[in-house]
């Protein structure tokens, strides 16, 4: 029995959508908290740089995160 085409564009789709998503949690629960704990801890460089490196891990967190419930929302509903 074969599948028709549409519910293997379904089921790539999906598959692309999780990949996604699980790229998303990474980065909200380690890359951006490890830019931002490297940047509280570099106490040799300079100030602009660690505040970007907080910035950037804060940024990281905020955006991933809502977009991951987005699309999670998304798909459940």
């Amino acid at each position: 029995m074969t599948t028709p085409p549409f519910s293997q564009a379904n089921q790539q789709t999906y598959t692309e959508i999780s990949k996604s998503q699980g790229i998303r949690v990474l980065d909200v629960f380690v890359i951006g908290p490890m830019m931002i704990y490297f940047g509280v801890k570099a106490k040799n460089e300079p100030t602009w740089l660690r505040a970007l490196m907080i910035g950037s891990g804060v940024a990281t967190i905020v955006y991933n995160g809502r977009n991951y419930l987005q699309t999670r929302q998304q798909l459940l509903s």
